[in-house]
């Protein structure tokens, strides 16, 4: 607080509290030459900055923003953000100090990310902006008419840069990130609709440049906020497409036509959208829907998840209920929130179609099968994997993982089961050890039984999973300890898995 008023006693209260308020009310930081801009936009910094004489250019000198700096060393970083350099506070201290310090007045506060809004907007560039002298300054100078205007040389805000033939070089990526944020700090919620969430050209330029996430955090900051019906459509819908849109954002009118027309009668902002998305979507993709095609949100599908290259036969939900481990030739966890991938972990060496795969209570290791009979243990931390080939007529029609063990049965469901010799083997599995690094045991696989007196703690423990989780009578059981891998399941004659 001391350092802040200090600068403001030598450089003057209005320019450095309207310097650091730009500062602060920015999203991810300001470039140098958008803070001189916004500060040669803003009248109250002009007309303090100004008493004394007239410029020819309505503009802040740059120097001024240069000695403020220079009383900030290392208190003001340079970061990258959305391709520029910007500069923002080193520490959050210094952000919440600002906070509390300038931002106590909400409506300055709201003018602050209003003027940030009509800079992206690229309202006044190249246009003159209107102002009006002050009281001192009409006496001093001799003014006859306090109002007058003058263009303040900021620069255009298009969603897109393109060369000569049209072509799109690049997109502005400071608008399409600071504009839906800034006019939603401010309370524009009609321009955030018009000019941002609800127009096809900023929906395709955003999709383009950024990941489908950063849209979805829009609308559901809009969401949030106001509870709009609206947004909360489009972003289901958005989910929906997820699949197409983020391989190809030229399918973006397709997509929301096709699934958003039984909404047309209903939500205005909807029907807008459909409007440019037929008038403009074309330019993209010439498909333009005449019926409703596809699933509309509000419905039980959320979103599809697509990244298996081949049929996925085996999927699980993580005990949190966060992410769902798939399987096919290759494990993808998905963040279920976002329904976008998390990880991929390919599996080299897969021999035939994974049928089936499990994942332990911890969320941390995997079995899965083939229809080659070959076992796949998959480390889902690390991503390390090991295979065990079981004989050609065993027949894996399924497996258990518990944190301790890892069980199969070779057999169909419904067949006699009867007990089975234990088989040696040579297999990578997870190993007990702090740093679940991966072991190979070659050992034969122990009998484990429900005698509490000659079993060991782990062995009992899987010995009453199976007896709760598959309602398996007491017998005898074979199954693979994480540390030490062996072979077979052995169930009672007459008794099958149930899930």
């Amino acid at each position: 607080m001391q350092l802040f008023q200090r600068i403001e006693n030598q450089h003057g209260l209005i320019l450095v509290t309207h310097a650091f308020s730009y500062i602060t009310a920015s999203k991810s930081g300001i470039s140098e030459s958008e803070l001189e801009d916004n500060l040669s936009l803003d009248e109250k910094v002009l007309n303090d900055v100004y008493q004394y004489h007239l410029p020819p250019t309505r503009r802040i000198p740059p120097l001024l923003w240069t000695r403020i700096r220079n009383e900030l060393p290392g208190f003001l970083v340079e970061k990258e953000a959305d391709g520029v350099d910007v500069v923002y506070w080193y520490h959050r201290q210094f952000f919440q100090v600002c906070e509390k310090r300038y931002f106590k007045n909400l409506n300055f506060k709201s003018g602050i990310h209003s003027n940030l809004a009509d800079y992206f907007l690229g309202k006044w560039a190249g246009v003159p902006k209107p102002f009006v002298y002050s009281e001192l300054q009409k006496q001093r100078f001799g003014l006859k008419d306090v109002n007058s205007e003058s263009d303040r040389k900021v620069p255009p805000q298009p969603l897109r840069f393109v060369n000569e033939a049209g072509k799109t070089v690049r997109y502005n990526l400071r608008k399409l990130s600071e504009l839906p944020f800034q006019l939603l700090k401010s309370g524009r919620m009609a321009e955030l609709a018009s000019e941002c969430l609800f127009n096809y050209q900023f929906l395709h330029a955003k999709l383009s440049a950024f990941p489908l996430q950063a849209l979805l955090s829009d609308l559901d900051s809009m969401i949030a906020k106001t509870s709009d019906r609206n947004a909360r459509i489009l972003s289901e819908c958005l989910r929906l497409s997820a699949s197409i849109i983020t391989k190809d954002p030229n399918m973006l009118g397709p997509q929301i036509s096709g699934r958003l027309l039984p909404y047309y009668a209903i939500f205005e902002k909807v029907r807008h959208l459909i409007h440019e998305c037929d008038r403009e979507a074309p330019v993209h993709c010439a498909l333009v829907p005449a019926h409703h095609y596809l699933y509309t949100p509000g419905g039980p599908l959320e979103y599809s998840l697509e990244g298996h290259q081949f049929a996925c036969y085996g999927m699980q939900v993580t005990s949190d209920s966060k992410y769902l481990v798939s399987v096919s030739n290759q494990f993808i966890i998905w963040d279920l929130q976002t329904g976008e991938i998390f990880r991929n972990i390919p599996i080299n060496g897969l021999q035939g179609i994974t049928k089936g795969m499990r994942i332990d209570s911890e969320d941390r290791r995997a079995v899965s099968f083939t229809s080659n009979n070959q076992l796949v243990f998959t480390n889902l931390v690390s991503g390390e994997h090991g295979f065990y080939n079981l004989p050609k007529d065993s027949d894996v029609r399924g497996v258990l993982v518990t944190t301790d063990v890892a069980l199969s049965w070779p057999l169909p469901l419904g067949s006699g089961l009867s007990s089975a010799t234990p088989l040696n083997c040579s297999a990578l599995a997870s190993c007990r050890t702090p740093a679940k690094r991966l072991c190979t045991s070659n050992i034969a696989a122990p009998i484990i039984s429900t005698s509490a007196q000659s079993t060991p703690r782990w062995r009992r423990s899987i010995a009453s999973t199976l007896a709760t989780t598959w309602r398996i009578a007491s017998s005898t059981t074979l199954a693979w300890p994480w540390a030490t891998v062996g072979s077979t399941c052995s169930f009672p004659s007459g008794t099958r898995p149930a899930p």
